[in-house]
């Protein structure tokens, strides 16, 4: 902090929140906008890029990570296959752990996000955007599985349990980085 040489007193420093209501509203419609859009991407174009942003995956997929994701309808996709879908302004990637069939066909789909604690409510054809086929992390293209390793498994259950926990395994992915990757982020 700098003083103005004719005034000796100091800026004063709020710490109060900065998010408004109004600029809350901006963000849930600009989240609206990006839910839309990935919706139009795909069934225009059936594929689509996204880059993960939340920790509900962990270890299967991390911040940072970006997704390839092809256009599928309900009856595609399997249990252990990573789903997309739009619900309330926002985008899921979370793996499905279970089919609701109604007489002849598939309902719905059962989710959850591997580090997240309970299911999600049922996604349904119109929520559904599409299916995981790829992972790119640190340059790397990876096939999701659709089961987690055992050591995979453990760091669910530590980040189902343990917002502590998702904060070490952040800390120590991000740490996992060379020098030259990390300046490289901050840069872009």
């Amino acid at each position: 902090m700098r003083k103005d040489q004719r005034h000796s007193t100091s800026v004063p420093v709020f710490k109060e929140a900065f998010m408004s209501a109004s600029e809350d509203t901006q963000a849930d419609a600009a989240n609206a906008a990006k839910c839309a859009l990935a919706s139009e991407t795909l069934r225009q174009f059936g594929s689509l890029q996204i880059k993960v942003t939340g920790t509900s995956m962990l270890p299967a997929v991390w911040p940072g990570d970006t997704l390839h994701v092809e256009k599928a309808a309900v009856g595609q996709l399997l249990p252990g296959d990573i789903a997309v879908y739009g619900r309330d302004r926002r985008i899921f990637a979370h793996r499905v752990i279970a089919i609701e069939k109604n007489a002849r066909e598939i309902s719905a789909l059962i989710t959850q996000g591997d580090a997240m604690p309970r299911r999600d409510s049922a996604v349904s054809s119109e929520e559904l955007l599409g299916k995981v086929t790829r992972v790119v992390r640190d340059g790397a293209s990876i096939e999701p599985r659709r089961t987690l390793t055992l050591s995979g498994q453990l760091v669910s259950f530590l980040a189902r349990h343990s917002q502590w926990a998702i904060r070490v395994l952040l800390f120590s992915h991000t740490q996992r980085r060379t020098p030259r990757e990390r300046i490289a982020l901050c840069e872009n």
